[in-house]
């Protein structure tokens, strides 16, 4: 798992660590961890992990609004707070940018691992000639 986005990353795109209350920081880094698995599971579908630091700002951004929709689940949510509104709002907008990324209609700037083999599985395609029939036999 590679960590795209750190508790200060948090701190900036996210929520404050003031707003975090009684959420312990060991639980604030589980649940960062966990989107940052997340951002992997939706990247893994288009590109060669682990991708090669530094990550662009729209990658952490995503990763730390996740992050911070889990989190005020935990601390608790108040929907009649126009803050816990927006934050959610700000994470089912990010669900859909790592959907887009994966259905390739959103193209972070990352850089891939290189490697001489494909990342994926890639179709195979075997043939072998029809019985009998082999190219210059004359046969057609």
């Amino acid at each position: 798992m590679a960590a795209y986005a750190t508790l200060i990353d948090l701190y900036a795109f996210g929520l404050p660590a003031s707003a975090m209350g009684s959420v312990s920081v060991a639980t604030q880094q589980r649940v960062l961890d966990a989107r940052n698995d997340y951002a992997d599971d939706k990247f893994r579908a288009r590109y060669k992990l682990p991708l090669l630091a530094p990550y662009p700002d729209s990658l952490k951004l995503n990763v730390c609004m996740l992050a911070a929709w889990d989190l005020l689940m935990i601390r608790g949510y108040n929907p009649s707070a126009a803050a816990d509104v927006n934050i959610a709002t700000r994470g089912e907008m990010a669900l859909k940018w790592f959907d887009d990324v994966e259905r390739q209609r959103a193209h972070p700037a990352v850089v891939e691992l290189s490697s001489p083999t494909p990342g994926y599985a890639a179709p195979y395609v075997y043939s072998r000639p029809l019985q009998g029939w082999y190219p210059g036999s004359g046969q057609s």
